[in-house]
Formats: structure tokens, sequence, C-alpha cells
């Protein structure tokens, strides 16, 4: 921990929250610190989370609602109390004791008051911080944060709602638990867990906290599930269904949707995003919802479209697509998959799906597909050639039993 160490002309120990006036943000917003006072010295500490300055109260060193009814503060003033808790209790020690001591010893000591860190409830109040960090690299979404929730939910259920310190998890620990959660849900599951688990490990071990880092050769070996994708005819079928009127009837706008999503590969968060603002220069322009939050700033992704795929959203009744919710979409798209005569389950994924294997059977080159579809590593995009390959060997096979039977 950083710190700056001036003199003091106070008599008395104070541990208390503190700000730096002059380092106001454009936002309003400043860094929180605990601020330590002795008769010889004073010390700020970081907190790593900010506040509105207009917020605060810099009598009673409190922070302020910024809103009715804040969901924030009570949380975050827990932080503060918590970190005031801890440095006041060292101090205390000391004090009682009559040792001589400095402000640097007590900085010593809380580094070895965090290795008795307990996971659960780091877990509990990193879960709240990293909504507000001030770092990208360590701010989560808010819907992540409700992932991040059911993790420690199953935490707490393993170690019986009773804690356990962060030092003491190791590689054969997280075995332990990865065997537990396969108890009570498939891989995929226990991949989701043992991952969130090993991140906030990791945020830990970033913030100066005794780790044992034979926590990172737990690997879930899960396989990501099938690519199902739409063959040609199925597209044919629902092209076919979108311009007989009366059949599809008020399926129509969530037929539409769906062939959109097939032409661009969008994921259904972007579908329900897609606003004809995005329009530009024969395709469209936008920011993946999936990248809006990410530690470095997301760079706009340009999607061309051809003719069919303009046909679509070039006379939309509104500025969007129209879309319900991700629920009853999925409810539509089997209706329509019924009217179609298609056995498929159909779903939003598989419009994306069936875009990305499309492409690999025409022979894009695969780095063009990752590009197209946002990928962030060329092992996602894979699956999509190792499905094409398949198909083509598919259709091969179709062909030698033309020429044997014929």
């Amino acid at each position: 921990m950083a710190a700056k160490i001036r003199k003091s002309h106070m008599n008395s120990c104070t541990v208390q929250l503190w700000y730096n006036k002059q380092r106001v943000k454009k936002n309003g917003n400043v860094s929180l610190y605990i601020q330590m006072i002795t008769k010889r010295d004073s010390i700020e500490l970081p907190l790593k989370i900010e506040w509105p300055a207009n917020k605060i109260d810099l009598k009673k060193r409190d922070l302020l609602a910024r809103m009715p009814e804040d969901p924030d503060l009570l949380p975050f003033k827990a932080i503060v109390e918590k970190e005031k808790a801890k440095y006041w209790n060292i101090i205390r020690k000391f004090l009682l004791k009559d040792v001589p001591f400095k402000l640097t010893d007590v900085i010593k000591e809380a580094r070895l008051y965090q290795t008795g860190t307990m996971i659960c409830e780091f877990m509990e109040l990193s879960i709240i911080a990293r909504q507000k960090a001030p770092r990208m690299k360590d701010r989560i979404k808010y819907s992540t944060s409700k992932v991040h929730k059911v993790t420690l939910g199953w935490l707490k259920k393993y170690l019986h709602d009773q804690d356990f310190p962060i030092a003491q998890i190791t590689g054969d620990w997280m075995d332990e638990f990865a065997d537990y959660l396969r108890d009570h849900m498939g891989e995929a599951g226990v991949s989701v867990r043992i991952k969130d688990l090993k991140s906030y490990l990791g945020y830990a071990y970033s913030n100066r906290i005794e780790v044992d880092l034979s926590y990172k050769r737990c690997k879930i070996a899960y396989e990501a599930p099938e690519v199902n994708a739409l063959e040609e005819s199925e597209i044919n079928g629902l092209l076919a269904l979108y311009e007989d009127v009366d059949k599809i009837g008020e399926y129509r706008p969530y037929l539409r949707a769906f062939l959109f999503a097939c032409l661009t590969g969008l994921r259904i968060s972007d579908l329900q995003r897609w606003n004809k603002s995005w329009i530009k220069d024969g395709g469209f322009e936008y920011i993946p919802k999936k990248r809006r939050l990410s530690k470095i700033l997301p760079k706009p992704l340009f999607m061309p479209l051809i003719p069919l795929a303009m046909k679509f959203v070039s006379n939309l009744p509104t500025d969007n697509l129209g879309l319900p919710s991700d629920q009853e979409y999925n409810r539509c798209l089997k209706v329509i998959a019924s009217k179609a005569g298609i056995t498929k389950k159909l779903t939003s994924h598989v419009a994306r799906h069936t875009f990305g294997t499309s492409l690999a059977i025409k022979g894009v080159p695969v780095t063009v597909i990752a590009k197209l579809m946002g990928h962030k590593n060329l092992e996602t995009t894979m699956r999509y050639i190792n499905v094409a390959e398949q198909a083509k060997l598919k259709a091969m096979l179709q062909l030698q039993d033309y020429y044997v039977n014929a």
C-alpha cells in the first residue's frame, strides 16, 4: 500500500474516512482513503472505491446517500467501517501494550491481518466493490455480479455457512469443491463456479492478501456444446415462410429478426438493441453489448449487409426490430419451427451458429469469421470450421451414394 507520511500536531490517535479535496474528478467523484493520525505523523491508505465529493459529510467523516434509497450506501459504508475497524484494532493493541510504534508498523501488521481474510466475506464485499471499481480491469457488470452471487451461494452451501480462510484454499481444496458441485450440476455449471472462485482468489492476491497459488492447477475440462446450425434447405424453408404472410401471421416480425440474425450473426442482446441509426456505408456499425464493459475501451464492429439482409431492416415500421424478452422470443421461434416443418429446436443462438457455419462452409477465412462474430480468440471460431468440414464430408458421402446407386 503506497502511502504518504507527513507531520501532525494532533495528540490523539484517530482512524477516519478521508479524501483529497484537490483531486476531484471531472464526474465529481473522489477516491476514498482511510486516514490514520497519531501524535507524530499521519498516513492515507487507498480503499480503491469512489464516491461523489458533495455526498461526503466532512464533519462526521461519513458517506451520504446520492439518491433516495441509494442501494450502494450501506454496502460502501460497510467497506469503510470494516477497514477502519481493522486498523483501529491493530493500533489499540499497540496502545494497550504501551509499545512505541509508527504507522508503518500498523501497515505491516495489517498485511499480516489480511492473511486471515475469509473467502465468503471477501467475495461478498468484493462483488459490491468491483461494480464501482475505478480500475477497468477490476470492474464487473451488474449482470456478472449476479452470477458471482450464485457462485458465492454454492460456496456457502459447501462450507455449511461457515467461512474459510483464503490462505488455506489449495489446489486439492478446489478439486474437492469441484467434486461437490458435480453432485448438484453438470460440467458446464462446475466450470462457471470454479472460474468465478478462481477470479476472486486472483483478485485477493492482487490486493496483497496471502493466497496459495496452487489453486490455479484446478482446471475443469469442459467441452463446449455442439454447434446447432440450420442447413441451407431449412433456411430456404424459413425464407419461403416469411413470404407467406397468411401462414406466418403475427409471428412474421420474429421470423424477420431470426433471419436477419442468420445473415449477420447478431446475439439476441444486440438484436434487441438494434437501431436503424446503426446503418452506414452499406452495412451497420455497433458496439456489441458483451463488449460494452470490458477491460479495454471497446471498438465499434462494422458488419457488411448483403441485399437480402438489408431487405429485412430497410422498411421497419419502427427504428428497431421490436423483439420481446428472450423467453418470449424463443417461444415464438418454437411456433415458427413448427410452421416451417423444422424438427430442430430453434433458439436465438441457432441463428448465430447458422451464420458462422455458413461462412465456414463457403470457405471464408477463419480470421475473417472471428472478426465478423466478435470472437476474442480463434478457438471459439474453430468450432464452426469443424462443423463446416463435417458438412462437406456429408455432402461428399451423399455424392458417393448417388453414383453407387445410379
